[in-house]
């Protein structure tokens, strides 16, 4: 868009009608002036999409983040196996339906907030700019960066300082974990679900993959020894154990 058109864009009103997420909806009504929707028609308390863009950008500071533009290494590996009919697909939404699911907007009203938006971040340096059409975004449970944070220094501590016996590690797993059985997912289902006799998941199955059909052949004439833990001489290092001891 040109540049005259994005500025009339931004002039445009939208009322709180139109806007279906609660918070933003009852702050125009609240705080808004009594215009022409752009929208609807009606002459309702209303703010400018430059005002409502502003609150977009906020909101997707704190609550959303740009999904991965291409496969990472293990995916291209799946897509290039001839024997695999993986077939990659972007995680998240494109900018335009992240925002209007986001504040849940008539569909022109979170094209043209789009438009702005790709405008105002615009970057001739960057491959993707903020809010462009190609950018992809998903929603990012609260506090999260924290919890990123929080992860990344667990991960060096174990890594690089005290694999086993660490205060770090253990004051970083209780303040990342703490609660955690309280916690839903985005569907108001709980995170951590018992498992076992008399209860709604009474078995688990661990699978392991074959490369051959050879060694398939082999684990299932004698599991006892093929699929306990492997011999010393083949234990790598893995999450808790030194190489050479095997832990299944």
């Amino acid at each position: 868009m040109q540049y005259q058109e994005i500025e009339a864009l931004k002039e445009s009103h939208i009322c709180a009608n139109c806007i279906g997420e609660e918070y933003l909806s009852s702050r125009v009504s609240n705080e808004g002036k009594k215009a022409n929707c752009n929208y609807c028609g009606e002459k309702e308390k209303s703010i400018t999409l430059e005002d409502l863009s502003r609150e977009i950008v906020k909101a997707f500071e704190d609550h959303y983040s740009r999904t991965q533009r291409d496969p990472d290494g293990l995916q291209w590996a799946m897509m290039k196996d001839p024997e695999s009919n993986y077939d990659w697909e972007r995680e998240g939404e494109p900018s335009e339906y992240a925002i209007m699911n986001a504040a849940d907007l008539p569909p022109q009203a979170a094209k043209d907030i789009q438009s702005i938006l790709s405008s105002e971040h615009f970057d001739y340096d960057e491959p993707e700019s903020e809010f462009s059409d190609e950018t992809h975004y998903e929603e990012v449970m609260p506090g999260d960066h924290e919890w990123e944070q929080g992860w990344r220094d667990f991960q060096t501590s174990i890594k690089s300082e005290a694999r086993f016996f660490s205060n770090v590690a253990l004051g970083q797993l209780d303040r990342l974990f703490v609660n955690i059985n309280t916690i839903k997912t985005s569907m108001g289902k709980p995170l951590i679900v018992d498992a076992g006799p008399e209860t709604g998941m009474a078995s688990l199955f661990r699978a392991r993959v074959f490369q051959s059909e050879a060694s398939l052949k082999s684990a299932m004439m004698r599991p006892d020894l093929e699929l306990s833990a492997p011999p010393s001489q083949f234990a790598t290092a893995g999450r808790m154990n030194a190489k050479g001891i095997s832990v299944f």
